[in-house]
């Protein structure tokens, strides 16, 4: 486990249950479930009256198993209240927004209480969600006409249920077809990847499924998966026979004919597929290595009759996915699942021509040429093994890749094409990232990669699947413990992550190991822990212990050995940042990166640890420059490596924001940070504690830019999720009293911003132990030797004391601080500035100007050196340099600053109309005495 400077540790997403019944009449208070489908329809208002309630359900059902019906007889508690209509309509609309990579084929029934605005008002809002695809309105009654919803591009009028039903039935199925072709267009619901811009994503998914092929298959995987499918379809009768069947009959050499069969199948895989839902494409795994084992047997066969074959896809697209593709040009793309062609161009033309509801869609051919050379690019004519042969379908494997080599009208046919050449480009970077990822052993492997991928909660759930399926004597028993750690320790749940570290640690201590350096990678793992828990002497301990016992093993492998070395010097120089100790922190990193760059390529990941520390120690140095550099090398090493969705990315985007935050561009840094919070929230979670930590940056932005209510707002959502992921009592939570405290404090709300001081102070000093950093923040005292984090305390307590009106305890306290940014940081840097100003208040308070006229100017000085000409803090400075000099009767300088004051306020567009207020009527007062 790699130490990193402090950042949250990240950790993974929930899992849904899938309900026992997919039919419901839900509220829109209830859980929304997961469902395994690709479509899921959505019927809004009353059943047909000519249909039971279960007739209904399972002719529906007979068509798509996922279906959430809204049914206004079902909410109404008076049937004649159109209220109850408005009801549905609102309850169906959050759960759209709820589902997130499923696409929605909307029924609504038109009947009394609706009115033709009513039904109106809900098209305009479903038309435009993106996860709608269509949309069919039924009206028996023949109130309504086409002319009604003629500006709605997604729907189509039909007063005939059994029309309605085949319309149905026809676009669900080309609703499937779409989604298992192209669907690069949608963020985070791709088929098809740009690889050019997104090639880490794609090269993660190929090696995640590598490994998957590569596992040993066992009579469990396939009882596994089946007994996944029979619970979610176990009302539905044509599936669970379909599963029977399966279970009975299925042989390795039908693997084709079951996935074009249509069964439940091609729906559950094609969408584990196309998701990346990692836990549902384990249990499939065998059928994955025995379709595509298939399809390579059958390659084999092609590449004796043919050099090169010319295939074809029928599709229709929206304007924006015809520019994508247009726009993409000469680029790679690849599927994540199975894609189906055909040999007939003719077949392929009748499916870009299929009638649809909607009247947005534009026919496109792709024409694609598959040469039977290539090396990586498996492709296969399943005629002969189809449930549908005369489609004389092609089949490429998973992990195809194709090059768009023309874009163009075609007016003979009256459709855009596309041509594509599949191609072995791309490859050989998969094949750089396996043998990166290939120490471990097949089964481990899958569990590791996703932790690697920032998938924690399901590599914790594959390796406790592991170890619960493995007998205690077991080799690798150690290894699935040490992962555990790894996973528990990345969720932030150091407890458990110490515990499975720690048996870890016993078991390869006592057994024979799989890895020469598997010991000291505990030793560094359990470092890491107590590091994290502010135990800084148990985890340099344990770092020096790993080092030593690297350096004394012998062996002929040096670039083994000089890689375990540098990995405790990067674990030794993170625990000599957190205490302080920067110059230390800086020798051990730079060793660290240089012995990584003797043996690993300039874009390999490791190295942006290396980067990412060096940056963290020189930012806190206030080398906010060479701080920004490191950062930016770490980011474009981790953009090359990791998916764009990686919670290490949000970590770079946090530390980058927090530069540009400082050093005054807080532009800069809300962009920043609002990345961090984006990835961290669909990664993680919105109420995952490290969501946390980036609203409180942001409240930290907004509190400088002197726009108070919105700081308020993040640091409450911050205080909010700590209270409900962590506790009342825990340290995250005292810190956001604190940031509570500065915002009441900055507003002059000095009782409040004491109240949230002390609070903070309770919760932090009850929590952790002594020595821990964050202590520093809230109680000096506690602090037993000097560090940097004790500068903010010392400000802190100094102004409090200022406040008491305690001048002499306040300027020790501000010497104090002064004096250890001497010690720690440059000349000029701003939290030098941020007490030299402090003093300045402290001096005019006691009527001391002059005094507070020479620390306002140093203070504004070092502000206009190092900030931004327009920042927040240098106006302040400004100001009160201006009172001080109103108070020497010097009105002259006094105007000057004062003026400087505003115009900072006016560029600022300052939302702090009480500030602008005092600084105008400070004008006006100095120039009517100047005039006296």
């Amino acid at each position: 486990m790699n130490a990193t400077p402090p950042a949250p540790v990240d950790g993974g997403t929930s899992e849904n249950i899938v309900p026992p019944l997919n039919i419901r009449f839900p509220t829109a208070s209830e859980t929304i479930s997961e469902t395994r489908e690709d479509v899921i329809i959505l019927w809004v208002g009353a059943v047909p009256h000519n249909a039971s309630q279960d007739q209904f359900d399972k002719k529906i059902q007979q068509v798509n198993h996922a279906i959430r019906l809204y049914d206004d007889l079902k909410l109404a508690t008076d049937a004649g209240d159109p209220s109850n209509m408005i009801n549905c309509f609102t309850n169906s609309l959050e759960y759209i927004e709820l589902m997130k990579q499923e696409k929605f084929l909307i029924i609504v029934s038109y009947s009394t209480p609706m009115t033709s605005d009513c039904v109106r008002e809900y098209l305009a809002e479903v038309n435009q969600k993106r996860q709608v695809d269509s949309i069919l309105i039924l009206d028996i009654s023949n109130k309504l006409d086409d002319s009604c919803f003629a500006s709605f591009t997604k729907v189509s009028l039909f007063h005939d249920f059994d029309k309605l039903f085949a319309e149905i039935t026809k676009q669900v199925e080309l609703i499937l077809l779409q989604l298992v072709a192209f669907n690069l267009f949608e963020q985070k619901q791709r088929t098809t990847k740009d690889l050019t811009k997104e090639s880490a994503s794609f090269l993660w998914f190929q090696v995640l499924v590598d490994a998957l092929k590569k596992m040993p298959k066992n009579k469990n995987s396939f009882k596994s998966m089946l007994t996944m499918c029979k619970n979610y379809y176990n009302t539905q009768k044509k599936h669970l026979d379909e599963i029977a069947e399966f279970e009975r009959d299925y042989k390795v050499s039908d693997a084709v004919k079951w996935y074009t069969k249509e069964s439940f199948l091609y729906r559950l895989l094609n969408k584990a597929l196309r998701t990346e839902d990692v836990t549902s494409l384990y249990l499939f795994r065998t059928f994955i290595v025995d379709l595509s084992s298939q399809l390579e047997m059958e390659f084999e066969k092609m590449k004796l009759k043919e050099d090169e074959l010319i295939v074809y896809r029928g599709q229709q697209m929206s304007e924006s996915e015809l520019n994508k593709l247009q726009h993409n040009e000469k680029n790679l793309i690849s599927t994540n699942g199975f894609f189906s062609t055909t040999r007939c161009k003719d077949i392929a033309m009748g499916f870009a021509k299929t009638s649809s509801a909607r009247t947005d869609l534009t026919p496109v051919l792709f024409e694609i040429r598959a040469s039977t050379k290539l090396g990586k690019v498996v492709f296969a004519d399943i005629t002969s093994l189809s449930e549908f042969a005369r489609e004389e379908e092609v089949l490429f494997s998973l992990g195809a890749v194709f090059q768009i080599v023309k874009f163009e009208y075609d007016n003979t046919d009256n459709m855009y094409k596309v041509h594509m050449a599949a191609t072995d480009e791309g490859s050989k970077d998969v094949a750089k990232l396996v043998n990166r990822t290939s120490d471990s052993g097949k089964r481990m492997l899958f569990g590791e990669l996703l932790l690697d991928m920032g998938k924690y909660t399901e590599s914790q759930k594959y390796f406790e699947t592991m170890r619960e399926q493995m007998n205690s004597d077991d080799a690798e028993v150690a290894d699935i413990y040490h992962n555990l750690g790894r996973a528990y320790g990345y969720k932030g749940d150091f407890k458990k992550a110490l515990e499975n570290f720690n048996r870890a640690y016993d078991l390869r201590s006592r057994t024979p190991v799989t890895s020469d350096y598997a010991l000291p990678d505990t030793l560094n793992s359990l470092g890491v822990i107590y590091g994290e828990q502010g135990e800084y002497d148990k985890a340099k301990k344990r770092f020096n212990d790993a080092l030593t016992m690297v350096e004394q093993h012998q062996t002929s492998d040096t670039k083994s050995k000089v890689l375990h070395i540098a990995q405790s010097h990067s674990n030794l120089g993170w625990i000599h940042f957190l205490k302080g100790e920067y110059q230390q922190a800086l020798g051990f990193h730079q060793q660290s990166l240089n012995s990584r760059k003797q043996f690993l390529g300039d874009d390999f990941l490791l190295l942006a640890d290396n980067y990412s520390s060096i940056g963290a120690v020189q930012h806190a140095l206030g080398q906010f420059d060479k701080a920004m550099e490191n950062y930016n090398i770490g980011f474009k090493i981790r953009q090359l490596n990791l998916p764009s969705d990686h919670p290490s990315i949000a970590s770079i985007y946090q530390a980058i924001g927090a530069v540009h935050h400082e050093s005054g561009r807080y532009d800069d840094a809300l962009e920043n940070y609002k990345h961090a919070l984006d990835i961290r929230a669909k990664a993680l979670g919105p109420n995952h504690s490290s969501v946390a930590t980036v609203y409180k940056s942001i409240g930290g932005v907004y509190l400088d830019q002197g726009e108070y209510g919105q700081a308020l707002k993040q640091y409450m959502r911050a205080l909010e999720i700590c209270v409900l992921t962590l506790s009342e009592s825990h340290p995250s939570t005292g810190d956001c009293y604190h940031s509570l405290g500065m915002l009441c404090e900055r507003q002059n709300h000095f009782e409040e911003a004491v109240k949230h001081y002390v609070k903070a102070r309770e919760i932090i000093t009850a929590f952790l132990p002594s020595e821990h950093p964050s202590i520093a923040k809230v109680h000096a005292e506690g602090w037993g030797e000097e560090h940097p984090d004790i500068i903010l305390t010392y400000n802190a307590f100094g102004v409090l004391y200022r406040l008491k009106k305690d001048y002499p305890k306040a300027k020790e306290y501000f010497q104090r601080a002064d004096s250890m940014c001497q010690k720690y940081f440059l000349r000029d840097h701003p939290m030098k500035a941020r007490i030299l100003h402090n003093m300045g208040d402290m001096y005019t308070d006691m009527g001391d100007f002059h005094n507070a006229i020479g620390h306002y100017e140093k203070a504004y000085k070092m502000r206009e050196a190092t900030l931004p000409p327009d920042d927040l803090s240098t106006a302040s400075s400004y100001y009160n340099l201006g009172c001080a000099y109103f108070e020497k009767n010097n009105k002259v300088k006094a105007i000057t600053m004062f003026e400087k004051t505003l115009g900072i306020y006016q560029k600022q567009r300052t939302k702090d109309e009480k500030a602008i207020q005092r600084v105008k009527e400070a004008i006006n007062i100095t120039n009517k005495m100047k005039k006296q």
